[in-house]
């Protein structure tokens, strides 16, 4: 019985690409998948713009991807939302560059099976999610200092008033001494 549902937006231009991954997600028995393709990398950020995606599958070779510029599209505009590479080949120093512009997994085309493509989708879920935590924890510490440091500057502030006060309440006793 499937229990879940999944958006997954796939940008792939090969159509054999696209039915193998759709064929494995048919499959499942435990996750309902619901499926948006498109073929090019244009009409896959004009689907982000208008439905929700939980999911990502970027093909490596689209016309109109140029690898890095399209994940640094995608990942500005949806940048909270895990991205997958769909290729045919590895090439790991080209795929370490990508991780560390957000990518969160690879799916290899010789190694299309439904466990796999589930683990890999599970897993750039988890992934993102423990990012986008980090960064809101972060953006959270960061607003702690902010506050931490206005409250020091009142604080430097309020004993500069103090000292003054009390040079001028010393002078004051001494005058009253004379």
């Amino acid at each position: 019985m499937k229990t879940k549902a999944l958006n997954i937006l796939i940008i792939e231009g090969k159509q054999q690409n696209t039915d193998a991954i759709g064929k494995c997600l048919g499959q499942s028995s435990s996750i309902n998948y619901n499926v948006t393709l498109v073929d090019r990398l244009v009409d896959g950020l004009g689907v982000l713009s208008l439905q929700p995606v939980d999911i990502i599958v970027l093909g490596a070779n689209l016309p109109d991807n140029m690898e890095k510029t399209g994940i640094k599209l995608i990942k500005e505009h949806k940048p909270n939302i895990p991205l997958l590479i769909l290729t045919e080949q590895s090439s790991t120093d080209h795929e370490y560059d990508l991780i560390e512009m957000g990518v969160q997994d690879y799916l290899y085309l010789d190694n299309i099976e439904l466990a796999v493509l589930e683990n890999s989708i599970k897993l750039g879920i988890a992934r993102q999610n423990l990012i986008n935590r980090y960064k809101s924890t972060i953006k959270e510490l960061n607003n702690k200092i902010e506050d931490l440091e206005k409250m020091n500057d009142m604080m430097v502030d309020r004993e500069i008033v103090i000292t003054n006060l009390k040079r001028e309440l010393r002078e004051v006793q001494k005058k009253i001494s004379q």
